[in-house]
């Protein structure tokens, strides 16, 4: 939301870092406090946790703080993650 509150709720984001928009302007997120990537739809009011669990660690599904989000030349989602 839009509303300068953040949070851990699928709704808000904390500290996002990086977006990057796909073809059909959705849009994903870096969610660098909630560790996390959020998939948000066009004109969607709640987004899509597509990878984290909201964790910090280093686990194959968590991150420590992903810093940047961006598609490769077939699509693939590839994130940066600062400290692993």
């Amino acid at each position: 939301k839009a509303d300068g509150t953040g949070g851990t709720t699928l709704d808000k984001l904390s500290n996002p870092v990086d977006v990057v928009a796909d073809e059909n302007e959705n849009v994903l997120v870096a969610d660098w406090n909630n560790q996390r990537i959020q998939f948000w739809e066009k004109d969607a009011q709640i987004g899509e946790t597509i990878a984290g669990n909201g964790s910090k660690g280093e686990a194959l599904n968590e991150f420590s703080y992903p810093s940047r989000v961006l598609f490769d030349s077939k699509k693939n989602i590839i994130v940066a993650d600062t400290q692993n």
